[in-house]
């Protein structure tokens, strides 16, 4: 084998190796992406349930104020 070739070779499996790193580092970032994209579902989700419990108490709310509303009316009635 003469000089020329063995660094033929050593370039080749050099230029492999980078290939390798740069295929392996594309894995992880997609793995990290994926956890990414999960996590932003269960917030999507948890956001979308806190927004319904909050609607919830909103009318209850509203619920509690007019049943309040008509005890102070029957309390100032019940006064005169």
């Amino acid at each position: 084998m003469t000089i020329d070739e063995i660094s033929f070779h050593t370039n080749i499996l050099a230029l492999n190796a980078a290939v390798d790193e740069i295929i392996s580092s594309g894995r992880e970032q997609a793995r990290g992406i994926k956890q990414i994209s999960t996590a932003m579902n269960q917030i999507g989700r948890v956001t979308q349930i806190n927004a319904d419990h909050a609607k919830k108490s909103a009318n209850a709310s509203e619920q509690f104020a007019l049943q309040a509303s008509r005890m102070e009316s029957s309390v100032l009635e019940l006064l005169e």
